[in-house]
């Protein structure tokens, strides 16, 4: 993957936002050399939205394993364990869970590691960066929500008006650490905002309706489009 310091931002296609009633959409992602797919699993209690279940994976990306497209897990749940070992089962690239859900953050992140997979946490758009204080030293990557999870198909719930100080705020204490650990964003990433993301600190995009399959535009034009913004 391209993420880190002085190189661009990695696209990480949503999932649940891609058309898979399109038998070609797994070769079409390939063909734009996507890496990554984003995979959102939701328990219905954390948020009101069930949009896949892991039983569904295998019918969209293929039964085979360390395939040629990694797995990003965002692990959205009251019972982070259980669906933290049931997606390391799929030998993913990374794995994250929300801390506000966690009674034993370091022993999940270490779970995650001992598997050979990138781990990290996720926060919801008000839970304060400090909480990341001791997690950060074992954490690969952070991912910041910037809407409320669970609630994507609202098209009138905008991107936080805080989310470029907290991405900042992040930056900076995740420097702290003394290495680079990636900063991934989610939520209403879009052609007009994905400059200032960047610039205010985000290594990996999660690319959905707002930018890589926005309606009305064909995905390969949207990518382009996408591209040239990050190239800036």
């Amino acid at each position: 993957m391209n993420s880190g310091p002085g190189k661009p931002p990695d696209i990480y296609p949503s999932i649940i936002c891609a058309d898979w009633n399109d038998p070609a959409m797994m070769d079409r992602l390939r063909s734009l050399g996507i890496r990554c797919l984003h995979v959102d699993i939701i328990d219905g209690i954390f948020s009101p939205d069930i949009p896949l279940s892991l039983s569904d994976l295998p019918h969209i990306i293929g039964k085979q394993k360390n395939a040629d497209i990694g797995l990003d897990f965002h692990i959205m749940s009251m019972d982070n364990e259980k669906f933290v070992r049931q997606a390391l089962e799929f030998e993913p690239y990374q794995v994250c869970f929300h801390i506000e859900t966690c009674l034993h953050t370091d022993r999940l992140l270490r779970i995650i590691r001992a598997a050979g997979v990138r781990c990290g946490v996720a926060l919801n758009p008000a839970t304060p960066v400090s909480m990341l204080e001791y997690a950060a030293e074992i954490c690969d990557y952070v991912l910041l929500m910037l809407i409320n999870p669970g609630f994507a198909k609202d098209r009138n719930e905008s991107m936080v008006p805080y989310a470029y100080k907290k991405i900042q705020d992040c930056r900076r204490l995740l420097d702290k650490t003394g290495r680079h650990i990636d900063i991934e964003l989610d939520g209403r990433v879009s052609f007009d905002n994905t400059a200032a993301l960047i610039k205010a600190g985000g290594d990996i995009l999660v690319a959905g309706s707002s930018s890589l399959f926005l309606a009305g535009s064909a995905l390969e034009d949207n990518f382009r489009r996408f591209k040239a913004v990050i190239n800036e």
